[in-house]
């Protein structure tokens, strides 16, 4: 009896030659934003999953599921595939080839080698195929883990966050051994324990598994109660992703704020709102004129000239730009339905910005 195949939509696959690495080819399988079709200005960062032919899907699924929500933004995901139709004990065969750092001559590829793969091959050819922002997101669970830590202790730049689940460190001594990049991560942090790093890391493993203590590292760490190693990497995933696109909050001051405060005409196609900006219990907060029957949304900063509120459960970012007289003359609002409007401050009222309390 014949069945037809589910099919994933918004998904290609790309089959990728090696360079300088004997002849050795790749799948890439993509997965594009719901809306990149209709959105042709519109570019995303990128999501690289190892291990894809098991995590690729699942990846689709959480990253949709926290984009939609707006935890994180839209984006391409690209999952590294060994080969086609491979068997569970070649693929394990492969894993460790490409996953780990290279030894000895037994092993023809090495982290080292995949890598420059990423660097030379992978990166541009996604970047010159698909609408891209340059913010570059790789994921690894197990030996894949292990893959990303080696780039981010001896490819700094490659990938600006990391996501590392579960990185495999419990395996035989000899493997143990192999794994250079605990080493250097502690240099790396522990020498410069004041210096920013250029990239977002992030780490968990399960309760269950067993546990080195890295509580000394200045990046963030999770352990997964009641979980094995394979069982914590769906929640290793979603939590590092909410981590590593994590928002910074800053204060602003009464300055910055009086910046702010006022009333804009905010152009909807060929009709103007009066939107206006207030002073409420020490926040920043916009009600709408036309809607007086909704509640105002509260805003919090990610930096002087830009807020972010939430009209529930999506959010609202408003940029403010170009001061005269001490206070922003224009802004543009993200608003949900994915659209940017554009407003001016109302020359009417702004003599009575400062009276909004």
């Amino acid at each position: 009896m014949n069945h037809e195949q589910i099919t994933l939509a918004n998904t290609q696959i790309h089959h990728v030659h090696a360079s300088g690495m004997n002849g050795l080819s790749y799948q890439l399988y993509v997965g594009l934003p719901s809306d990149y079709a209709d959105s042709p200005e519109k570019r995303y960062p990128v999501l690289y999953v190892l291990d894809g032919e098991w995590d690729f899907k699942l990846c689709l699924s959480l990253v949709g599921a926290l984009s939609w929500e707006y935890v994180i933004p839209q984006a391409i995901i690209v999952g590294h595939v060994y080969g086609k139709n491979e068997s569970a004990a070649d693929i394990e065969r492969w894993r460790m080839m490409n996953y780990l750092p290279k030894i000895d001559d037994s092993n023809p590829i090495g982290a080292q080698r995949l890598a420059e793969f990423f660097r030379h091959d992978v990166i541009p050819l996604i970047e010159s195929s698909y609408r891209c922002d340059g913010d570059r997101v790789l994921l690894g669970c197990s030996a894949g883990g292990c893959f990303a830590m080696h780039t981010f202790c001896h490819a700094p730049g490659l990938f600006t966050r990391i996501v590392a689940a579960s990185p495999g460190l419990y395996r035989e001594e000899a493997q143990v051994n192999a794994l250079d990049w605990e080493a250097a991560l502690w240099q790396r942090v522990q020498s410069q324990p004041n210096l920013p790093l250029t990239q977002r890391l992030f780490m968990s493993a399960g309760e269950l598994e067993p546990q080195r203590d890295y509580s000394g590292l200045k990046i963030d760490t999770l352990i997964i109660k009641g979980e094995q190693h394979a069982t914590a990497k769906a929640e290793g995933y979603n939590r590092g992703l909410r981590s590593v696109f994590a928002e910074p909050q800053v204060t602003l001051s009464q300055k910055d704020c009086e910046q702010i405060i006022g009333q804009y005409d905010l152009a909807l196609g060929d009709d103007h709102t009066p939107i206006a900006f207030k002073l409420a219990d020490g926040d920043i907060a916009m009600t709408i004129d036309d809607e007086p029957s909704l509640e105002a949304i509260q805003f919090r900063a990610l930096s002087p000239t830009c807020l972010i509120g939430f009209r529930s459960p999506f959010p609202i970012r408003v940029h403010f730009e170009n001061i005269e007289d001490g206070r922003y003359q224009r802004l543009s609002v993200d608003w949900p339905d994915g659209k940017t409007y554009y407003a001016a401050r109302s020359r009417q009222n702004d003599k009575n910005a400062s009276g909004f309390s």
